[in-house]
């Protein structure tokens, strides 16, 4: 144990009320002689004060300290009275060791052993326990935040306060030394009923008699407060932070209704025996009536950005006659953030006014919703896969065997998927904290995803404005915490490798089933239209609408022409042969489908190899027909990119051919030549015809094989020549179908054939359409069994399993950054959108590139490379569309965001309603890993991707310059710098290799701003790191736009470090409100990311 010497002398020398109990013992204790130790009895002077047990260098209490006895798991002996007439006993402990002394009187050694008993720590913790149960049975008292869990208060951001409060200190005593305290001021409100409540706090100012608390306190009409409530104003002295240990000064009481009235109030202090310590002044602002405790709503007479209302009191002199500033938040962010915890301050600016702020964290509510959305999607692209390999019915050899092996592949992936939504299906649950970033069926999710949303007004340049930052922990897979390599990026760059001769090959044959799905997808797609063409026709003929039913009938044949032009028979005949024509095809019915899968799955869990992949679906079927011959219909129209080589884009990953161990310059590398060959669809995703050659690779060798070999059969050329006239007859009876029903449906447009007549001939086509659809699905499960090799489809799946998890947390943290950045009062955003710039999102990483943190860092610059494909729709916010909702598939991915009305009203042309989003990654290390990471030189890769991502910044800043060229000039400042300039010292900050470079992510943060972008922070919890960057960037807004005079910068820093949300953040996360930082690790952080004294400890995170 560790003492500080110092402390336990100043502790000793105090004045004798601060102690328990004090006396004269006699102390045996070991004296040094010249020859020999000898052990001797000497009167000393002994202290007792909690468990410390002092002893002075005499027998008087001005005798200078000799030594301490730390009590605890102790036990006492006593002795009879010795021959001097003294009654002696012993302290001792398990280990031998043991104190001896011995009090001259046996009531003063009863005395002792009384305070000795009750001195360890164990038993003062018992007693504060009991104490606090019995003051609270007879004055119940809980904080505000349980109080409001207790009775179901769900606090409302657009809640009009009662009042606020800023409150300070004048001429509080100092203590015995003359040492001025350190105040924290407690507000206590006690409810007509007798209950108290804990209300608020301010932050606790270091030594000082006269301090000027920053923190404010709201009252609220929704906590049940009314003018009769008794609030009582405690202040502390904090004797030591770490611990919050607090000493009682002097309190004081009002009614709420006194505080409202009067605009400023200066009371004394007393303490219970009636001695003034000090005063305290508190400043209350209020409302008119007729806003109390009423919710904002906007409208054309409100002013968006802040409600101003003039005090009651009309008489006061003009420079406390203040208003109350209170900003209006909007219907639609109150809809898609809740759980709201709020902070306001108000800081002295250097032009002698005042700044209010309001520091605002929410959960988004779409942390589950929308990864439970994107699940649903990617479970049903896999029921598509495992029903295409099931729609070949029995087939022997060989080729059985690899059925089983790919089904296994895509039932443990759907498994894993199924039980993943489960987990996300909670409809209350709208936050993941750190402490379950390592659970499997919630890594979907993103972690500690909160809006942090500061709202600043100065009075004297009578200036406003929100700002936000939305905060997530690292986009990755936190349950691989033995992973070293560089992560995704790693992962992907293998794949990409052109020059492996296994990836080339790999590369190609995903090309090719690829190429075939797209056709698949593209004929599934356009027999869904024709059928929903054909319902409308129906209905127009019902209604007597006949030409809008005739140009009906004119798309559905442009589609089936489409359809026909797609249609291969030579290709589908000649994947088919391969493994041997299905006995049956035909679409009787889905339940015979179930029934092979429950088969094949039996099968495969009796297998050894297999056993641990496929315990499900098997109660997925109801029927008890065992045949496995017929062929299921599809169960979507809109199929996802599977067999891509996980690409949702090529933009980043094709640009440089570099390797990972050399350049690493970010993910790019080149697209081998044989993507191109095999691409079926060109840039306008118009479908053209497909041809592709069918033969076998032998892929375990990476040999071509001849397509006559042993394995696959010898197929008769009549034979071939009589499936190619099937196949072929399919296109046919599908044009006879279509002539068949253009014809009745004109018909039926003039009243000529009756509507019975033209549902038959609109099924005839139907089926005809299910016919090439079942067979072209066929077709490409017997491509996927002769081309693709288990082990790459397993390989395949985990690669894809992963990048879905940290794709699925990118795109809901940048979604609830939209919905954030769409509610603020930026005048921009029409402008941005119609110019087709899109908004701009820039990613802040503090990630150090070191042990597990470096795959993190990969992953999470593949699932911001991963955002650049999604489209996103603005849409009409009403009941029923609140919330973001995602639609289309994997690689063409659409998210619908609601917005007001008045904001979609100003778009004229709908069409720039749609937009995609421009995303940079910067990320600087911050932390001791950091240091290590630089030391070993593993940050290259780090530098390459910020210089990548200035580049992509550069080009953005060069349109936006061109949409809104007066606009950054107009912003900037006699603090803020010029964008030019701002980019100008960016390009240079990220060439510079210099240690922990975190001016790159301040230029950037402010790059984003200046540019009217959308800020993101990020760590691996989003919890510790990501709190020191916040409170930075908030305090630097604060000092660069609302002029924060130089000497409260500090100061701001600390207070919304040690009281702001970020703090209230750690305590949603563990359990406890302390940053999880280390002594040594403080010491590593740069200067302006350390946690104040006192909020810091080394808590698990």
């Amino acid at each position: 144990m560790r003492f500080n010497k110092q402390e336990l002398q100043a502790l000793a020398s105090q004045t004798s009320q601060n102690f328990d109990k004090e006396g004269v013992l006699t102390f045996r204790e070991r004296q040094d002689g010249f020859f020999r130790r000898s052990e001797g009895c000497s009167l000393r002077w002994f202290r007792l004060r909690g468990n410390l047990l002092f002893y002075l260098k005499g027998p008087e209490p001005w005798y200078e300290p000799m030594g301490v006895i730390v009590l605890g798991h102790h036990r006492v002996k006593t002795q009879p009275p010795d021959e001097n007439g003294h009654w002696p006993f012993q302290i001792v402990w398990d280990n031998g060791v043991s104190y001896r002394m011995a009090a001259h009187h046996e009531s003063e050694r009863t005395l002792w052993l009384e305070a000795i008993q009750m001195a360890p720590y164990d038993n003062i913790k018992a007693q504060i326990a009991s104490l606090r149960d019995r003051l609270n049975k007879i004055r119940p008292h809980v904080d505000i935040a349980t109080y409001r869990l207790q009775r179901g208060i769900v606090t409302d951001m657009n809640e009009v306060p009662l009042c606020e409060l800023a409150l300070s200190c004048d001429n509080l005593l100092c203590d015995t030394h003359g040492r001025p305290p350190s105040p924290l001021v407690v507000l206590y409100v006690r409810y007509p009923k007798g209950l108290c409540v804990r209300y608020g706090t301010t932050e606790v100012v270091e030594p000082c008699s006269n301090p000027c608390f920053s923190k404010t306190i709201l009252f609220r009409a929704s906590d049940g407060l009314t003018g009769d409530a008794v609030v009582r104003i405690v202040v502390y002295d904090v004797k030591e932070r770490v611990s919050e240990t607090t000493v009682p000064m002097g309190y004081t009481s009002l009614t709420l209704a006194t505080i409202q009235d009067s605009q400023r109030v200066r009371v004394a202090l007393s303490t219970r025996e009636n001695k003034t310590v000090g005063f305290v002044t508190v400043n209350g602002w209020s409302l008119e009536p007729s806003y109390i405790g009423s919710p904002i709503h906007t409208d054309k007479t409100v002013d968006i950005h802040r409600i101003q209302c003039h005090r009651r009191a009309h008489s006061l002199p003009p420079r406390l006659g203040l208003k109350l500033k209170f900003p209006s938040y909007g219907n639609v962010l109150k809809q898609n953030f809740v759980n709201s915890h709020q902070v306001t301050y108000r800081f002295h600016s250097g032009l002698g006014g005042d700044i209010t702020v309001h520091e605002v964290m929410a959960e988004a509510k779409i942390c589950f919703q929308l990864p439970a959305e994107l699940l649903n999607m990617f479970i049903q692209r896999e029921k598509e896969l495992l029903e295409q390999l099931l729609s070949v019915g029995e087939i022997c050899g060989h080729w059985q065997h690899k059925q089983l092996e790919l089904v296994g592949a895509h039932v443990a992936l759907l498994k894993h998927y199924c039980r993943c939504r489960r987990c996300l299906a909670s409809p209350e649950a709208h936050f993941k904290p750190s402490a379950k970033k390592e659970h499997v069926s919630l890594e979907f999710a993103p972690i500690n995803l909160h809006l942090q949303r500061m709202w600043v007004h100065n009075d004297t340049l009578n200036k406003s404005g929100f700002h936000d930052v939305i905060t997530a922990g690292a986009f990755a897979v936190h349950t691989n915490k033995n992973e070293r390599t560089g992560g995704l990026i790693r992962l992907v760059q293998q794949a990409k490798d052109v020059n492996s001769t296994k990836a080339a090959i790999d590369s190609a044959t995903a090309n090719k089933i690829q190429a075939e799905y797209d056709t698949v997808v593209a004929i599934r797609t356009l027999r869904d239209e024709i059928a929903d063409g054909a319902a409308r026709v129906c209905m127009y003929v019902q209604a007597g609408r006949g030409e809008e039913a005739t140009a009906v009938v004119d798309d559905i044949k442009s589609k089936v022409k489409k359809m026909i032009t797609l249609w291969d028979p030579n290709a589908i005949e000649e994947s088919l042969s391969v493994i041997g024509w299905p006995q049956k095809i035909s679409n009787e019915s889905e339940i015979q489908t179930m029934c092979t899968i429950k088969r094949l799955i039996e099968q495969l869990t009796s297998s050894d190899t297999h056993s641990s992949d496929c315990d499900t679906l098997s109660s997925c079927s109801s029927s008890k027909d065992p045949s496995p011959t017929t062929d299921p219909p599809p169960l979507s129209s809109s199929a996802p990119n599977i067999n891509k080589n996980l690409e949702f884009h090529n933009d980043y990953f094709e640009s440089e051919r570099k390797l990972f161990n050399h350049s690493f310059r970010s993910v790019r590398s080149q697209t081998p030549k044989l993507n191109e060959q095999c691409r079926s669809l060109d840039a306008n995703n118009e479908y053209g015809s497909v041809e592709l050659s069918y033969k076998c690779l032998d892929l375990s060798t990476g040999k071509k094989t001849s397509s006559h070999s042993q394995d696959m059969g010898e197929t008769d050329p009549a034979v071939k020549e009589s499936n190619l006239s099937c196949l072929k007859h399919l296109a046919t009876e599908l044009q006879e179908a279509l002539e068949a029903y253009s014809s009745t449906a004109v018909d039926a447009a003039q009243c000529k054939a009756s509507l019975e007549l033209l549902e038959t001939h609109a099924a005839r086509l139907l089926t005809s359409a299910r016919a090439l659809v079942s067979r072209a699905s066929v077709a490409h499960a017997a491509l996927r069994l002769r081309c693709e090799p288990a082990q790459w489809t397993r390989d395949h799946a985990q690669l894809q399993a992963r990048r879905d998890k940290c794709f699925s947390q990118a795109l809901t943290t940048v979604t609830a950054g939209l919905v954030s950045w769409l509610c603020g009062a930026n005048a921009h955003i029409v402008s941005l959108l119609s110019s087709g710039l899109g908004p701009l999102c820039g990613f802040e990483g503090l990630l150090s590139l070191y042990a597990a943190e470096r795959a993190m860092w990969g992953d999470m610059a593949v699932a911001v490379e991963d955002l650049h494909t999604v489209q996103f729709t603005l849409t009409k916010s009403d009941h029923n569309n609140v919330l973001p909702r995602v639609s289309g598939t994997r690689g063409s991915l659409v998210v619908h965001i609601p917005i007001s009305d008045s904001l979609y009203a100003k778009f004229t042309n709908k069409e720039h309603l749609t937009f995609t989003i421009t995303a940079v990654f910067f990320n600087i290390g911050v932390n001791e890993k950091a240091t290590l990471a630089e030391a070993l030189g593993e940050t290259t890769p780090q530098y390459h991707s910020n210089c990548d991502n200035y580049d992509r910044l550069h080009k953005y800043y060069l349109k936006y310059c061109k949409v809104c060229p007066q606009d950054h000039t107009a912003r900037a400042s006699s603090r803020t710098k010029p964008l030019e300039e701002v980019m100008e010292n960016l390009r240079i900050a990220v060439h510079k290799k210099v240690p922990k470079n975190v001016e790159v992510l301040h230029l950037a943060a402010l790059a984003t701003r200046l540019m009217n972008g959308i800020r993101f922070t990020s760590c691996k919890s989003a919890k510790d790191r990501t709190g020191m960057s916040v409170t930075l960037e908030q305090c630097s807004i604060l000092a660069s736009e609302y002029h924060l005079a130089d000497t409260e910068m500090r100061k701001a820093l600390a207070i919304m470090r040690s009281e702001g949300c970020r703090r209230e953040n750690t305590f949603k996360n563990i359990g406890v409100r302390k940053y999880a930082f280390t002594k040594k690790q403080v010491a590593a952080l740069p200067e302006d990311y350390r946690p104040p004294p006192g909020t810091f400890s080394s808590s698990q995170t």
